[in-house]
């Protein structure tokens, strides 16, 4: 069975590299390249030997359990290093697979493109027309804030995960199951110890039981009928008129088109409120990217001649600018390294000192616009040397998430996204991996102090440490990439 489990792993590991390889785009001697098939090996070691470890107890358990007269003894806990070690490593693995989920996620390149034009014209102090008025910006910063909030957002709720975890193992005292008696000898259950093995099978087997009855409920009744907040943010978009760019590798990420099917975003709620009045009778074409579909959701694979471009005019540049406007208020007087909320004096104070909320440098802005109407004409294709292909997913692009070849391609490759795949930017889309990682977590505590309150205390602290690393570099990188100050991200 090990045998066949490391086999397991091993193809995995080699599909899972050459999916990678498509989507870097680079060779094989890359050390970004090398460092994520570490990481991808680690990974499917985690997923692999999670389950194996599950069979295994689960097998001594039930054959153990179910016998009227004990003739199958379970191993000595001494006998049992390999089971430990397997299940140690296997967290390891999950543990690297979860950080580098958080750095990906937490380092990816995000750009809100506003589709909003101006219209109307300032007045002069004379009363008469002068410049047109300029496109607000408070739409950019409201999508922002609202992203910032879903970055760390989950399916399940890990604190009520815990509780009822918790209320199954102690509260209906689960944890007789895990003694080291087959059930007939129930008399003498009272006096046994429980068993390494027993009791990583129970454990496993009721946060299986409590995550799938979770997600099933949310799924089939809360959030189609209550509320779901990510499926929320897309509509937002629409309203706003901004569409979302984020690319998780240099040439993969997702696209959220946003583009509103009306003339203007930026307008009254009397004149908002009559949009949405007709798009609800059906008087307005489709949201979708392509005119023949609705959808608003793609996973995008850039040609290199299109991120050259992205680098080169506004991501690099940008950064050099950030960098020289900084480098002076290092350890400034006025500098204000906690980023503690200012008012009053101190306001008054941080604005002399240059502190308080912070512009971006005017050619990082200028730049910023600049990129802004490139992807206009670019999704608009309305570019003449760069252009790209919308297409459905082919079946193996559907069934094992296999990338495109854009070895020889040369325009960027939209595939409809009816499945949810762009939560992957977000700890949303990426639920079974920190499912995964939580019950090994519970499942190495509780075998190793034996009680089911120390190991849902060390779970949960682990995960509000995930929940803040994710929430901290996510801020930090919006605040980056959008040239919004972090104060607005509130």
């Amino acid at each position: 069975v090990i045998v066949f489990a490391c086999v397991a792993v091993l193809a995995a590991f080699i599909y899972g590299a050459f999916a990678l390889l498509r989507r870097m785009q680079r060779g094989v001697e890359s050390a970004e390249m090398l460092v994520r098939c570490g990481v991808l090996l680690l990974r499917w070691y985690a997923d692999v030997f999670v389950w194996l470890l599950f069979g295994i107890c689960g097998h001594w358990y039930l054959f153990f359990k179910g016998q009227s007269e004990a003739f199958i003894m379970l191993p000595d806990e001494r006998d049992t290093g390999p089971i430990v070690i397997m299940l140690v490593l296997a967290l390891v693995g999950k543990a690297v697979h979860v950080v580098d989920i958080l750095w990906v996620q937490g380092h990816a390149d995000v750009f809100l493109v506003d589709w909003e034009t101006g219209h109307g014209t300032l007045v002069g102090k004379g009363g008469e027309p002068g410049d047109g008025a300029p496109v607000s910006c408070w739409r950019t910063i409201l999508v922002a804030n609202e992203l910032n909030e879903l970055q760390a957002q989950r399916l399940t709720k890990p604190a009520l995960t815990l509780v009822l975890v918790l209320l199954f193992m102690v509260g209906l005292d689960f944890e007789a199951y895990t003694r080291a008696v087959p059930a007939a000898a129930a008399d003498v259950a009272d006096t046994a110890e429980s068993h390494l093995l027993l009791r990583f099978a129970v454990a496993a087997f009721v946060w299986l039981v409590v995550l799938v009855a979770q997600a099933l409920l949310l799924k089939l009744a809360y959030l189609p009928y209550v509320e779901d907040k990510v499926g929320q943010f897309v509509d937002l978009l629409s309203v706003a008129n901004i569409s979302v760019l984020v690319l998780l590798e240099p040439y993969y990420g997702f696209y959220l088109h946003g583009r509103s099917v009306h003339a203007h975003a930026d307008t009254s709620m009397l004149e908002l409120n009559a949009n949405l009045r007709q798009e609800e009778e059906g008087l307005t074409s489709t949201r979708g990217l392509s005119q023949a579909s609705d959808v608003q959701t793609f996973e995008v694979y850039l040609t290199p001649g299109m991120r050259e471009i992205y680098d080169s005019t506004f991501l690099h540049t940008a950064a050099q600018e950030q960098a020289t406007m900084t480098q002076p208020l290092r350890g400034g007087r006025g500098a204000n390294p906690t980023n503690a909320p200012l008012s009053g004096l101190s306001l008054q104070r941080a604005r002399r000192a240059g502190d308080g909320f912070r512009s971006a440098p005017d050619k990082a802005v200028a730049l910023y616009h600049q990129m802004n109407e490139f992807l206009k004409q670019f999704l608009d294709s309305a570019h003449p040397d760069h252009e790209y292909l919308i297409r459905e997913k082919q079946y193996a692009e559907r069934l094992v998430r296999l990338p495109p070849d854009m070895s020889l391609a040369r325009e960027s490759t939209f595939l409809f996204d009816t499945s949810g795949a762009w939560t992957r930017m977000l700890l949303y889309g990426r639920e079974y991996d920190l499912c995964v990682f939580e019950v090994l977590v519970y499942t190495v505590a509780d075998v190793s102090l034996r009680s089911s309150f120390l190991a849902a205390a060390i779970t949960y602290l682990t995960w509000l440490a995930v929940q803040w690393l994710r929430g901290w570099l996510g801020q930090a990188n919006l605040a980056k990439k959008t040239l919004i100050d972090d104060r607005f991200l509130i």
